[in-house]
């Protein structure tokens, strides 16, 4: 959580340094698939991590900036040997303004946003009514929530042609605690 925060930082300062050429980043829209990994985060704490995947669609509007529009899903499976705990399935939605600075080949990008958040958890957990009387119980628990804030940064490569290769750390609040990805992505620039 801290690196990510630290990176985040570290990539808004390097943008606002000055530029000595007059190189631009693409004007073209840019279309990315990802994978990478999600921290789920919950009001108290990290509820653990899992693998996600999704995409990633990048419109430019100026010269600088972009909107980009944003869909990651990822699950969470955290249950024992006894088949007590708990699964997590997270899907966010989400646009951020991006600030972009580089050039057609290689650009790095900052971005703010808001979005939503689809969440279901379900699971099993053991509680004792009598001392002698152990019982399990199940639960299931869907939520739909506004998450309000949003921060992303990375960096994105054209090796060849169209050909796109991106990698980024995204922020999402809709806790107390931001879910925290960290992803890489191939793509095409239209």
């Amino acid at each position: 959580m801290k690196s990510a925060v630290s990176f985040l930082l570290a990539a808004v300062v390097l943008l606002c340094i000055p530029a000595r050429t007059p190189a631009e980043p693409p004007k073209a829209v840019e279309a990315v698939g990802h994978f990478g990994v999600l921290r789920h985060a919950g009001d108290e704490s990290s509820l653990g991590s899992s693998p996600a995947w999704g995409g990633t669609v990048t419109l430019p509007f100026a010269r600088r900036w972009a909107v980009d529009v944003d869909a990651t899903a990822g699950h969470l499976d955290n249950y024992d040997s006894d088949g007590i705990g708990y699964e997590n399935r997270r899907t966010l939605l989400t646009a951020h303004l991006q600030y972009r600075r580089g050039s057609e080949k290689v650009y790095g990008f900052v971005g703010i946003g808001t979005g939503l958040q689809w969440s279901e958890q379900e699971g099993r957990f053991r509680y004792q009514q009598y001392p002698t009387d152990p019982r399990t119980a199940t639960y299931r628990d869907p939520e739909n929530d506004f998450a309000p804030l949003g921060y992303k940064a990375g960096v994105v490569v054209n090796p060849k042609s169209r050909l796109l290769i991106r990698g980024e750390v995204f922020l999402q609040h809709a806790y107390a605690l931001p879910n925290v990805m960290a992803r890489i992505g191939i793509g095409w620039r239209f």
